[in-house]
């Protein structure tokens, strides 16, 4: 991580959360436990987490809306 990589796949990136992962692995592999304790975040930080995490729960519902207009 200390190189800009994520501790995960390995990809050059900008923004790590816990543990040292990259936005697409987080999203990814969201079920990962982390072992090691992690540091307080700044409100920064935190409003930054908040807004990925909305953007993917919209991006989800959009694709469970097509899928069930498929379907009918």
């Amino acid at each position: 991580m200390a190189d800009g990589t994520c501790s995960f796949c390995g990809d050059t990136t900008v923004y790590f959360f816990p543990g040292g992962l990259c936005v697409a692995c987080t999203g990814k592999a969201a079920r990962i436990k982390l072992a090691e304790t992690l540091k307080q975040q700044s409100s920064e930080l935190t409003a930054f987490d908040a807004s990925v995490g909305t953007m993917h729960a919209a991006a989800r519902r959009s694709e469970m809306a097509v899928a069930k207009v498929q379907q009918h």
